[in-house]
């Protein structure tokens, strides 16, 4: 449906006079919304080498425990939302991996031992694994934050400064992992451990900037963190396996 011009701001109302409204900032637009302008503002979200987007991406790659250092410390205006960079971090990560048959994979290399490799058993395995999938994976940000809390309860970063380093490295890492996915996929299959050494890295690295603490007690505080976070998201899921296998 197509809109009649107006001198009027379309998003708060105020009169506009020139390219861009006083009160909100928003450019003027004369007509109504029209695929040209969606493709256009899709195309500078990606390509544009100055958007939050790539200015997030490239500075997560180059020190994601500065990034997430600037955002607690309130310079966030170029940046994502870490929690919307965290969820379509997980999305492209577990699109892929279903896309390109590692997932099941996946299912099989986590399969408990003594549990059968019967077809049905793989089978219900990976039809929970990939109904809860995307679940997991978002509660497994506030509960790798509680866990992170626990062991640095000293640096001065209170809970919600933790959630957004969290959303971060997840989101960054999943994001990373799409690669790999691609690389097991279609080049040479490595399986899951590099990938998750990798990432454990950057993560490690990350915490001794964002936390400021020795590296040493990062690099064992992390292990902890990590081992706790492991068994408590393992007995989520079998809780689920099991409800579905009975």
């Amino acid at each position: 449906m197509s809109v009649a011009p107006t001198n009027s701001c379309r998003n708060c109302g105020a009169q506009i006079e020139g390219a861009f409204c006083s009160q909100c900032g928003q450019k003027h637009l004369s007509n109504g919304l029209n695929i040209p302008e969606i493709a256009s503002e899709l195309l500078d979200t990606v390509v544009k080498p100055d958007s939050r987007l790539w200015t997030t991406f490239l500075g997560l790659t180059r020190n994601p425990g500065h990034v997430a250092s600037e955002y607690a410390d309130g310079k966030r205006a170029r940046y994502v939302n870490p929690v919307r960079y965290c969820i379509a971090g997980i999305a492209a990560s577990a699109a892929a991996t279903i896309a390109t048959g590692e997932f099941e994979q996946i299912g099989l290399s986590m399969l408990p031992e003594g549990g059968g490799s019967s077809s049905e058993s793989i089978k219900l395995f990976t039809s929970v694994f990939a109904k809860y999938l995307n679940i997991l994976a978002i509660l497994s940000v506030p509960i790798y934050t509680v866990c992170l809390r626990l062991f640095f309860l000293r640096s001065g970063r209170n809970m919600a400064e933790i959630f957004s380093f969290s959303c971060f490295v997840v989101g960054h890492v999943s994001l990373l992992g799409v690669v790999a996915t691609f690389v097991n996929s279609y080049v040479y299959f490595m399986g899951l451990w590099p990938s998750m050494i990798v990432n454990f890295g950057i993560t490690i690295y990350a915490a001794h900037v964002f936390f400021r603490r020795k590296f040493g007690y990062t690099f064992l505080a992390m292990n902890m963190s990590y081992m706790i976070y492991l068994v408590v998201l393992s007995g989520l899921f079998w809780v689920l396996y099991s409800y579905h296998a009975s």
